[in-house]
């Protein structure tokens, strides 16, 4: 039976993107045997595709022999996202906004399976963005940002992530009971807002709200990050959550399609 091109060139695309989300923060530099065992493809395919990239300039051999790297070039991709997506571009005169107001760092994040990814990021005053610069993903389970789009969205839905998500042990505080997570999603739904404290860096907090689609159904969320013995303190809690709130609505009341 003769093989039908068409799902031949979709089975090649899927193999590059592959290839190219297995770099990562903690896998920077990558060789055939590394790629192969992160994607699931054969070296000799691997030896092929990392050819074309490279001649594509998407990657780059490294120093060391054998490994490849990512380029500078997918920022144009990502340029492009941020000047054209319309999400992206009312939320970041916003977030400015609510990062003079409130001297703390804004972020926009979106759901992506069971992660979430920051996809637009504004410093305090005492940060830079080599702290964690947009891209950076985490599981959505483990995050506010997570925990306030789960809230919204099916059970089944929540179901899956809980099934598919093996829960990082980032600080001393990071939270590896499901069921002590399943309890805070639920509490976001009541409260309309999420929040973690300590669990992703050590020393640090945040607070989350949803945005939600032309649908209803969370997508995206709105978040503002600070110290944990600032959100320990259940009153400004409850004034950065007001604030986040405020932000996240009037967002959703923009309708984006999703």
């Amino acid at each position: 039976m003769a093989t039908d091109p068409s799902r031949s060139r979709i089975n090649v695309l899927e193999k590059t993107f592959s290839v190219l989300e297995a770099f990562s923060a903690s896998t920077p530099e990558l060789n055939l045997e590394g790629l192969s065992e992160l994607t699931g493809i054969g070296k000799s395919s691997l030896q092929r595709l990392t050819h074309t990239l490279c001649e594509l300039d998407y990657l780059r051999r490294t120093d060391k022999r054998g490994y490849y790297a990512l380029t500078h070039r997918p920022l144009v991709l990502s340029f492009a996202y941020l000047r054209f997506d319309e999400l992206a571009r009312a939320a970041s005169p916003l977030l400015g906004r609510l990062a003079d107001q409130t001297e703390l760092r804004a972020d926009l994040t979106l759901l992506d399976g069971t992660d979430i990814v920051y996809a637009v990021r504004i410093p305090s005053r005492v940060e830079t963005f080599s702290i964690s610069p947009a891209g950076r993903r985490w599981p959505a389970l483990a995050s506010a940002s997570g925990r306030a789009i789960l809230s919204g969205l099916p059970e089944e839905t929540v179901d899956a992530v809980f099934a598919q998500t093996e829960l990082p042990a980032a600080t001393t505080r990071s939270i590896l009971d499901k069921e002590t997570i399943r309890r805070a999603i639920g509490q976001a739904k009541v409260d309309g807002y999420a929040y973690q404290i300590g669990e992703v860096l050590e020393g640090a907090a945040a607070v989350a709200c949803a945005i939600n689609n032309a649908s209803g159904l969370p997508f995206a969320a709105i978040s503002l990050g600070t110290s944990v013995s600032e959100l320990e303190n259940i009153e400004r809690r409850r004034e950065l959550a007001a604030t986040v709130i405020n932000a996240a609505n009037s967002l959703s009341s923009l309708s984006f399609v999703n």
